[in-house]
């Protein structure tokens, strides 16, 4: 599943993260996908990847890929939450908070992206 998402964010990288801050991400050649963690640390019922693109040494992008219903569901709605979220903070603030960038299907599961943060945590 991960080389076709792959291929899917570069094909259609114009309408999803290249949009991005004025395009910050120029379409990538290659992304790099890292497995955060494992189901039991953490009650998630989706996989949590950090995305690095081309040779970057950072990752980029924050993916959440789910086949649950009701996961697919939570991640629609914390992607409507950080899009609130980011409208009412300082941008001193904004570093810390991932900006959402899309959710989307894909197959039958469902994925959500957003933006690394790079800020340190509150």
């Amino acid at each position: 599943m991960i080389p076709g998402l792959s291929r899917y964010l570069i094909d259609h990288w114009d309408t999803l993260a290249g949009a991005l801050d004025g395009g910050r991400f120029p379409r990538p050649t290659a992304i790099h996908w890292l497995k955060f963690g494992s189901v039991r640390d953490f009650p998630r019922h989706y996989g949590y990847f950090y995305l690095f693109l081309d040779a970057a040494r950072t990752p980029a992008l924050v993916a959440k890929v789910t086949a649950e219903e009701e996961a697919k569901a939570r991640l629609g709605r914390d992607l409507e939450r950080l899009r609130r979220v980011r409208e009412r903070v300082s941008a001193e603030l904004l570093p810390t908070i991932p900006a959402p960038i899309a959710g989307f299907a894909f197959g039958a599961s469902w994925v959500s992206l957003e933006e690394f943060a790079t800020g340190e945590r509150l």
